[in-house]
């Protein structure tokens, strides 16, 4: 299901008239929006943006792509289905402690059903991690992956943001996420 926002009711009946004919299956998963189009002045990202644009996320996160304005009908449907194909492809995951779902940058703790809303690159991480489990994950296969680094560069960014992700997960953190001397997986 797509979610359509705008202050505006031209805009959001052009853009429903528009996006009518993508088959349904595409925008799934069920129970929440798989995308939600926002037509601002509305706060889609960590900065609010007043410009014309068109934001395309989750209706639980942060805009995972802002495109501006004006754009052509046809670039728009094109981005909005190239966004749900790469949607579509992120992982889910699941031990006994908790489920993960890369489409709605979600972390949910079985146990209390706590949600933990995860940023785009916590998102990235743990999609990485989630696409080779049960493997290894290297640091250098993160940093290739995740933040586009060369394999020679010299930085602690990985173990920061493991690190990070870890304390926003709180106690059972190691009940998701491993290391070992090789690198970083996911506890089956």
């Amino acid at each position: 299901m797509i979610g359509i926002i705008s202050q505006n009711t031209t805009v959001l009946n052009a853009l429903c008239d528009l996006l009518s004919d993508i088959p349904a299956e595409a925008w799934q998963p069920a129970g929440t929006y798989a995308a939600v189009l926002l037509a601002p002045p509305l706060p889609v990202s960590e900065e609010p943006i007043t410009a014309p644009t068109i934001a395309l996320g989750s209706d639980t996160q942060p805009a995972d792509l802002i495109l501006p304005t004006p754009i052509s009908p046809a670039d728009l449907r094109d981005q909005v289905m190239a966004f749900l194909s790469r949607r579509a492809n992120l992982p889910l995951f699941e031990n006994a402690v908790f489920r993960f779902d890369g489409r709605l940058r979600l972390l949910t703790c079985k146990d209390d059903n706590r949600r933990i809303p995860l940023t785009e690159k916590e998102n990235a991480v743990l999609c990485c991690l989630a696409a080779a489990a049960p493997q290894t994950v290297s640091r250098t296969q993160l940093l290739t992956e995740v933040w586009h680094y060369r394999p020679d560069i010299e930085t602690h960014t990985v173990e920061s943001h493991i690190y990070a992700l870890r304390q926003k997960i709180g106690p059972k953190a190691d009940s998701l996420i491993q290391n070992n001397a090789t690198g970083y997986f996911l506890a089956g």
